[in-house]
């Protein structure tokens, strides 16, 4: 969720002081990130002066857009950063040690390719084709990569931390020694995979297939298994990665777009899980219909494949939440802020999110046919491939949102903010559009509506 080119493309201004957003009067303090945190790599990323690789810049031959023919191309040690590859096919192509952090591959078919070495921090690959690449070593720290086809890949000794590919398939993959730390592999298909020396501290495997004894030479530590059971419980899990050289850091200001990840992950929040709320037991699968859990304190909370049909979670704080592959049909959240959760392949058919915080949020692969998000905030947030026909986004925030393949047939987008809002691939027939805000938008077909040099007046800059 943090591939958006719109987003990329606001961050840079703000580190390169071109662009600043009056601060409330409410202004929080600004949030230190050191070493622990992943969001120092994004903070020294996007203010690195050679900046994005913007569409239709040309390199080494293939040009970077969406739709692309690049079968083959020699990119060992490419500059890519913030590359817009959705629906590209790269297969067999050569991208050793490439830079390609905060870039996008969504739906993108990458069979065969070498990414080892690669830099894929925080690249979105949903929904991608990577049967047979070779990840050796490769970086996927904080990549949205649900639904990614990774049979056969070798990822020996890659860095994967908070890697989100719930509903992946990696049968035959090839893991050992990578680090899986935080990952979330929920409803994955690991059958064959190897794991020996893998690090899946806190990771959530809830549903995932896998083969009997195939995480006996694995790393746990509270770890979610299949069954939605903590594996070895404990109250801190050593061997977190690290970001930083001994003693870096730096002071994200609360205007900036990177000031709501950020400062979640310096809080350092741990998993929740069997709390009760309205009579709600908190635990993976758990069975919450009609749960009364308005206004509750859900964060971090662990639901993975819960069942929260009709429940009332208006205006409860669900940041940080794992609600990966949850059915909620008729959820009630009008209010409730989603920010940094994960809610990757549920069914939230006719939910009412009106109103609803979901910046930063993953909300890719899910059904989200009929709901009311009337004046919902989805900047800078993950709906990469769901269904959203016949919704209501009437005023919703889209700014600098992944909307990559999106389902909008028949959807009211009227007043809608679309600007930097990634629409390739999108299905837009029988949207209403009325009065809906484009700038810099890439269109389903690639095409870019409204282009704006700069950042556009309209466009989301952060917790403003």
């Amino acid at each position: 969720m943090l591939r958006n080119t719109g987003r990329v493309a606001a961050a840079l201004l703000v580190a390169a002081g071109l662009l600043a957003a009056p601060a409330p009067a409410d202004t929080p303090p600004p949030v230190t990130v050191d070493g622990d945190n992943p969001f120092y790599v994004l903070g020294v990323t996007y203010s690195a002066p050679t900046g994005q690789v913007t569409s239709g810049t040309r390199v080494r031959g293939c040009r970077i857009e969406p739709y692309v023919d690049c079968r083959e191309a020699h990119l060992a040690g490419a500059y890519l950063q913030g590359a817009f590859l959705s629906y590209a096919n790269l297969a067999g192509a050569d991208l050793r040690r490439a830079n390609y952090k905060v870039g996008g591959m969504a739906y993108a078919n990458v069979r065969r390719a070498d990414l080892r070495g690669a830099d894929l921090f925080g690249t979105g690959m949903v929904g991608a084709d990577m049967r047979g690449a070779r990840l050796n070593g490769a970086t996927l720290v904080l990549s949205d990569s649900a639904g990614i086809d990774l049979r056969g890949a070798d990822l020996r000794d890659a860095l994967a931390a908070s890697f989100s590919a719930p509903d992946g398939k990696l049968a035959r993959a090839d893991l050992r020694g990578a680090t899986l730390r935080g990952a979330t592999l929920s409803g994955a298909d690991l059958r064959g995979a190897r794991l020996d020396g893998a690090d899946l501290s806190l990771a959530d495997l809830t549903g995932a297939r896998l083969d009997p004894g195939a995480l006996d030479a694995a790393r746990l530590c509270n770890t979610t298994l299949p069954s939605g059971e903590n594996a070895a419980p404990a109250d801190d899990c050593p061997g977190a990665p690290v970001y930083a050289p001994p003693g870096k850091s730096f002071t994200i200001p609360a205007e900036d777009p990177l000031y709501a990840g950020a400062s979640f992950w310096a809080s350092a929040p741990k998993a929740r899980i069997g709390f009760t709320v309205g009579g709600c037991v908190v635990v993976p699968f758990a069975q919450c219909r009609d749960a009364a859990m308005a206004d509750a304190d859900l964060s971090s909370a662990s639901l993975s494949a819960a069942n929260l049909s009709r429940a009332d979670l208006s205006r409860a704080n669900v940041q940080g939440a794992v609600l990966t592959n949850v059915t909620a049909p008729g959820l009630r959240a009008a209010g409730a802020v989603f920010s940094n959760s994960a809610t990757t392949g549920s069914n939230l058919r006719g939910a009412d999110l009106s109103g609803a915080t979901m910046s930063y949020a993953a909300f890719s692969l899910t059904d989200l046919r009929g709901a009311d998000l009337r004046g919902a905030d989805l900047a800078l947030g993950d709906l990469v491939g769901s269904d959203l026909r016949g919704a209501d986004l009437r005023r919703a925030d889209i700014s600098a949102s992944n909307v990559i393949g999106v389902d909008f047939r028949g959807a009211d987008l009227r007043k809608a903010n679309l600007t930097n809002a990634d629409l390739t691939g999108s299905k837009m027939k029988g949207a209403k559009l009325k009065g809906a805000i484009f700038c810099n938008t890439p269109m389903p077909d690639g095409s870019v509506r409204n282009p704006y040099k700069g950042i556009c007046p309209t466009q989301r800059t952060g917790n403003t």
